[in-house]
């Protein structure tokens, strides 16, 4: 259902963002053309140390408010575990996100991220 695919669409940004995932990994997510997704590829992932394929963990929708049949939100939570071979230690980064889908054509969209 839509949890489900809210909480895989935030597991993929969130790897996406930390490098673990190739460069069209979230196109399907977003309607053609999102500006949204343009300035998320934008956005450097360099500055992630190198570190080794993520495992996520603890990963939930908290929330879920239904605004019309084809538009809802969902704030999804997950953490990010990666070892970092250069300090040899595991670093944990928390993703905690709302995110507004929109139907389109019958599949859902990305519409935003409420960046905080």
């Amino acid at each position: 259902g839509v949890e489900e695919f809210a909480v895989q669409a935030v597991m993929d940004y969130a790897n996406y963002v930390s490098n673990d995932a190739p460069y069209g990994a979230l196109d399907k997510y977003f309607p053609a053309g999102s500006e949204l997704l343009t300035g998320i590829k934008k956005n450097q992932r360099e500055w992630f140390d190198y570190h080794l394929t993520p495992e996520i963990k603890n990963q939930k929708m908290t929330s879920f408010t239904a605004f019309t049949e084809d538009a809802f939100s969902a704030r999804v939570y997950l953490e990010q575990y990666m070892y970092v071979p250069f300090s040899k230690k595991t670093e944990m980064l928390v993703t905690d996100l709302d995110v507004y889908f929109v139907n389109q054509n019958g599949f859902w969209k990305i519409a935003g991220i409420a960046f905080e």
